[in-house]
Parts: C-alpha cells; sequence; structure tokens
C-alpha cells in the first residue's frame, strides 16, 4: 500500500512539474508577443492556446491522481485504525467528489468550485482534528 501510495505522489509530482513549466512557458510566450511586430503574431496565439489547454488538461489530471492517492491513504487509515471511522469515511467521500470533478473537468464538463472547495473544509477540519486529538496509539508488534 505504501508503495501504491508513494507511486501515486510521485506521478503526481511529475505531472504538477510538467504544469509548471507549461505555466511559465506561457509568461514566456506572452512577453514575446509584446515585443513582436504586429503583422505576424497569430503563431503566439496558437502557441498560447495550445500552451493553455495543456496546463488546463494537467491541472485536472493531476487532481484526479490526487484524489486516488488519498483515497489509497485513508483506506489504510482505515485498516490500520489511526483515525476515527467518521473522519476516514469522510475523507474517502471529499476526495471521490474530486476525483469525480477532475475527471468530469478533463472531458470539458464545467462543474463548481464547490466540488473542489469541500475537500479544503475537510483537510483544515482534519489538520485541527490531528493537532487537537493526534492519532490513535497503536501496539507494534514486538520483536524477540
Amino acid at each position: 500500500m505504501a508503495l501504491t501510495y508513494f507511486g501515486i505522489a510521485f506521478a503526481t509530482f511529475i505531472i504538477v512539474a510538467v504544469s509548471n513549466v507549461f505555466h511559465i512557458s506561457l509568461l514566456s510566450l506572452g512577453s514575446e508577443y509584446t515585443t513582436a511586430s504586429g503583422t505576424n503574431t497569430d503563431y503566439f496565439k496558437t502557441l498560447g492556446l495550445m500552451g493553455y489547454e495543456a496546463y488546463y488538461a494537467l491541472h485536472f489530471l493531476m487532481l484526479v491522481l490526487y484524489a486516488v492517492g488519498e483515497i489509497v491513504l485513508f483506506y489504510f487509515f482505515l485498516k490500520t485504525g489511526l483515525l476515527p471511522k467518521w473522519l476516514v469515511a469522510w475523507g474517502i467521500l471529499a476526495n471521490c467528489v474530486v476525483f469525480i470533478g477532475g475527471a468530469l473537468q478533463l472531458f470539458d464538463v464545467p462543474v463548481s468550485f464547490y466540488l473542489f472547495m469541500q475537500n479544503g473544509i475537510f483537510v483544515l477540519s482534519l489538520i485541527i482534528w490531528l493537532l487537537i486529538m493526534g492519532f490513535r496509539p497503536i501496539e507494534l508488534p514486538q520483536k524477540e
């Protein structure tokens, strides 16, 4: 389970890095567009649109992978009993909603920001819970 979570987190990291390259390249492209001659700027617009679409798709692909990784993590919490079951269920449900919202956005189906905002509310609640209550203690097997 740890390797699955690590693999998903690593893939998410790579997608974020590539997405940021597209994002930064849009800044460079915009800078070049402002200094280019006014007669032949159509290719800048085409490149800008392609860069924006790539950034958009990678962003929502990252959200889908993030949600899958978080579902794996909360399944681990469920199996180990480190968190209460109601908090784990909330985490799994919140990330299922993020997965659905991200997948719909990948197919150009507009969704409300509230589908993603609810996960932020959950994460803040989880942080407050962990700061106040911490993890439940578990007994580790003793080596003889």
